[in-house]
């Protein structure tokens, strides 16, 4: 089984092509013969004019899932519905909905023609989206719950990130707990841009002691924060991961 991860919104783009770079992160997981798109960016017209140029269609999507309420992971969820002809699950922690349908603290209300479409779908622990495709429960941290996607089967699972507002060890600790050993792989962001050298080296500890230095990282991980784990780890070890980017993994039996 195969499972492939494409960068669809981030800060980023591949270089000589139409896709927009912007503030925001999602990436279209397409394994067991179905799409999930994780986060949906900030700006909902960038997000399609991007799926537009990645030859996405909407309403090929299964499902959406919000990793946590802040603007620039789920703003943009309106527009995908706006397109969109039929309903469409939505996975978020339930804080990341606030009143009158809208999406967390920062008022991300969905419009008129998209909030009927929306089927929302709590997450409250772990969820299986599909055979090889997994929730894990919301990991709080700073009043922020955040849950992370896992393909898992063969050897090791690989973990997809938002932001990991709680900290690595607490993302590995979880991944670990569930299927027996830590991630082999993690895409994503991992919100170091804007912290002491420190604490970037002490991320790039934990993942060298868990074994998990296949990194294709974005988004709020910053290029400090990326330059600081390549000083701990590897250059070969730690990617750019722009749109038009895609990741491709062989899955075992489950």
């Amino acid at each position: 089984m195969k499972a492939s991860v494409l960068c669809v919104y981030n800060e980023g783009s591949r270089p000589n092509t139409s896709y927009i770079g912007a503030k925001g992160f999602s990436v279209m997981v397409e394994v067991d013969g179905e799409r999930t798109l994780f986060g949906t960016g900030l700006r909902g017209r960038y997000l399609v004019h991007n799926m537009e140029h990645l030859r996405l269609d909407a309403d090929s999507i299964s499902r959406v899932v919000i990793s946590h309420g802040h603007a620039d992971h789920a703003r943009g969820i309106s527009a995908l519905l706006d397109i969109r002809k039929g309903p469409l699950p939505v996975y978020a922690p339930a804080d990341a909905w606030g009143g009158r349908g809208m999406l967390s603290k920062d008022g991300m209300a969905l419009t008129d023609k998209a909030a009927p479409k929306a089927e929302r779908k709590d997450v409250t622990g772990w969820t299986q989206l599909s055979k090889h495709l997994f929730l894990t429960p919301p990991l709080e941290a700073g009043g922020v719950s955040e849950t992370f996607l896992v393909l898992a089967g063969g050897s090791r699972p690989v973990l997809i990130s938002g932001c990991c507002h709680c900290g690595i060890d607490a993302a590995l600790g979880t991944v670990r707990e569930k299927f027996g050993s830590y991630p082999r792989s993690l895409i994503g962001g991992l919100h170091l841009e804007k912290v002491p050298k420190e604490m970037s080296y002490a991320v790039a500890e934990t993942l060298r002691n868990a074994e998990c230095q296949d990194l294709n990282l974005n988004h709020c991980t910053g290029p400090k924060g990326a330059l600081r784990l390549r000083e701990k780890l590897s250059l070969e070890g730690v990617k750019e991961y722009n749109v038009g980017d895609i990741l491709e993994y062989e899955l075992g039996l489950m």
